[in-house]
């Protein structure tokens, strides 16, 4: 089985990412998106909204809340190994 490190960080926060409060959720993606795209984007000094659509990313919020009704989904089938 051929899994991708995208993969996994999404399965690990469908599993987590729920027990954090929305500060915490906040702060997570402050520290790395936000931080990243400051750096990839240096000379810009774009807004973080701004940042995402020039990039055409989501925020990690976003992609959170989407990986978690794409689970659902995959579980909710019926030859899915957790169907059940």
């Amino acid at each position: 089985m051929n899994v991708s490190y995208a993969q996994i960080v999404g399965y690990g926060c469908v599993v987590w990412h729920h027990n954090l409060t929305a500060a915490q959720s906040n702060r997570l993606e402050a520290q790395v998106q936000k931080r990243a795209l400051r750096i990839i984007l240096h000379p810009l000094e774009l807004p973080h909204s701004s940042a995402l659509t020039f990039c055409d990313i989501e925020s990690l919020k976003s992609r959170k809340h989407n990986f978690q009704i794409k689970f659902l989904k995959q579980i909710c089938h019926p030859e899915s190994c957790l169907h059940e």
